[in-house]
């Protein structure tokens, strides 16, 4: 491993940068996207790159190979994408990584958007979100709520989610194409697979292959079975693997009472299965009854006053 003070013409200041913040090795920021070394360490995008290309040029010992301490170096470094519900978030290490594809599935009406809209609101100072509102399911009161429920201005949280609505399958894959390679979107919001063509999945895993953006995807629990084709059917199982090996987390969620979810993390490479029941209301999901009681009122009173029910 080569160490980062082999960097050309580099001043002793941005090492001095790059090491408390966690990078010691050339081959740590070969390996490590441009924007998550900016936001880790603060330096402008463009000195990074510049990094970046340095490192490159660097001949390693050995290539195509990391240690397990490197991996887990980089794991450290790599921003988490947060639920709210801190349950979750504790088991699964703070957080899914940042780059994953998540799937949120469960029978309609159990709270998927809202949850993928939690998500987009507690992670804003990762970037902006591009969401595919495919079911029409997407609610612009539903953001401003949970948004003051977590004391950000719901406007400004709005302003960087950018909602694409009445598009085709084919439509969503030439815009996937192109949104993958902005500099700006750090998750992709695809809600609801089941309005995406069989056809396209093993396209969009693809997609997300070569990004390191995050995908969140919503899906249902239950398909109606119907008499198809052999190629129909073929066509369904290559996208079924392709959807599987794009995956990096499960999330189901289903209800059990008008206020209650249930919500079981799928184990697998990363997490072991876990289990809750926790509370949804106004300001979306919360961790138990308790919590959404000290909260919910307040949001609900919020609303009010935004839809001219009471006076300001």
């Amino acid at each position: 491993m080569k160490g980062i003070e082999e960097l050309p013409y580099t001043s002793p200041r941005i090492i001095g940068i790059l090491r408390r913040c966690g990078f010691h090795t050339v081959e740590q920021l070969v390996d490590t996207p441009a924007k998550k070394i900016a936001m880790k360490t603060g330096l402008a995008l463009s000195t990074v790159k510049a990094l970046i290309t340095k490192a490159e040029r660097i001949p390693l010992k050995v290539s195509g190979y990391q240690t397990g301490s490197e991996i887990e170096a980089k794991e450290e470094i790599t921003p988490r994408i947060k639920t709210g519900i801190s349950l979750i978030d504790q088991h699964i290490g703070g957080g899914f990584l940042s780059g994953s594809a998540i799937e949120i599935f469960g029978p309609q009406w159990g709270g998927k958007t809202v949850i993928c809209i939690q998500i987009a609101v507690m992670n804003q100072s990762l970037g902006n979100v591009v969401w595919y509102d495919l079911e029409g399911t997407f609610a612009e009161d539903t953001v401003r709520e949970i948004a003051y429920r977590m004391k950000l201005e719901p406007e400004s949280v709005l302003e960087k989610i950018h909602v694409v609505q009445d598009m085709s399958s084919e439509e969503l894959i030439d815009d996937l194409c192109r949104v993958v390679n902005k500099d700006d979107v750090d998750l992709i919001v695809l809600d609801s697979l089941v309005k995406i063509q069989h056809r396209y999945i093993p396209q969009i895993a693809q997609i997300k292959g070569k990004s390191e953006m995050t995908f969140l995807l919503t899906n249902r629990s239950s398909i109606q079975v119907s008499r198809t084709s052999e190629q129909d059917r073929k066509s369904r199982s290559s996208s079924n693997s392709a959807f599987a090996d794009m995956v990096d987390y499960r999330i189901m969620i289903e209800p059990r009472t008008e206020n209650e979810r249930r919500v079981v993390v799928m184990s697998s490479a990363s997490v072991e299965r876990g289990e809750w029941i926790v509370s949804l209301g106004y300001g979306g999901f919360y961790q138990d009854n308790r919590s959404l009681k000290l909260h919910s009122r307040r949001v609900q009173r919020y609303l009010r006053r935004l839809r001219g029910h009471i006076l300001l």
